[in-house]
């Protein structure tokens, strides 16, 4: 989102293009790479914390798998934030975080369960990488199932679904069907029909069928 200045000049602000769904792939790229330095350079801080005030010489394996894991979790809850208003791929994307979610939980909890040790750590460990590979394969699943149903020409919040075929930008509010993001222009029935609708879907197929049919004639 540009910002117009006193003197004429345009001021930009990759939070707020972020927050508006301006801002493309290689900044969202760019910021998740660097919060990605800044939590784990804020783990080994802690870490070392911990290694000062701690009456032994090293640190446990426990208190760094604990430090990953919380160091993880929220890298991945600023990834939501950055890439939330990314409308294209956001199907994929949620998905790509379901599972890594997953994962940062079940990794270090193994950690830590071999860290504990006893007799039957191993069961303990095999059962939470299990559970953790069942449930990624139900998140894809469910988002799968989701995907091919088509969407909605009303979102949840009640605004429209309406976005640019090519990149995916948001053509909500617009008064012509050109993408301000990348420039493509369509008329008003070939941005409606590049929307995936549900509805549109078995007019898609009948438009398929028929010219299967007229080739094989």
């Amino acid at each position: 989102m540009a910002i117009q200045l006193d003197d004429g000049s345009v001021k930009r602000s990759i939070l707020r293009d972020l927050q508006s769904g301006e801002a493309g792939a290689a900044p969202r790229i760019a910021v998740s790479f660097a919060s990605a330095v800044v939590f784990l350079a804020g783990a080994m801080f802690v870490l070392g914390i911990v290694g000062i005030k701690g009456t032994q010489r090293w640190v446990s394996d426990e208190a760094i798998a604990i430090t990953l894991l919380l160091a993880l979790v929220a890298w991945l809850g600023s990834l939501m934030a950055i890439w939330s208003t990314f409308s294209r791929w956001r199907n994929l994307l949620g998905t790509i975080f379901q599972v890594l979610g997953t994962w940062a939980a079940a990794i270090p909890t193994s950690v830590m369960l071999d860290g504990m040790g006893g007799r039957y750590a191993e069961f303990w460990i095999a059962g939470t990488l299990l559970l953790a590979g069942g449930l990624s394969v139900l998140i894809i699943s469910v988002r799968w199932y989701r995907a091919s149903a088509g969407r909605t020409v009303v979102a949840q919040g009640g605004e429209v679904r309406v976005n640019c075929p090519m990149c995916g930008y948001s053509m909500v509010g617009l008064h012509e069907a050109r993408c301000p993001e990348c420039g493509g222009q369509f008329t008003v029935d070939e941005l409606i029909r590049q929307q995936d609708y549900d509805a549109l879907r078995p007019h898609k197929a009948a438009e398929f069928l028929k010219s299967v049919t007229s080739r094989s004639a």
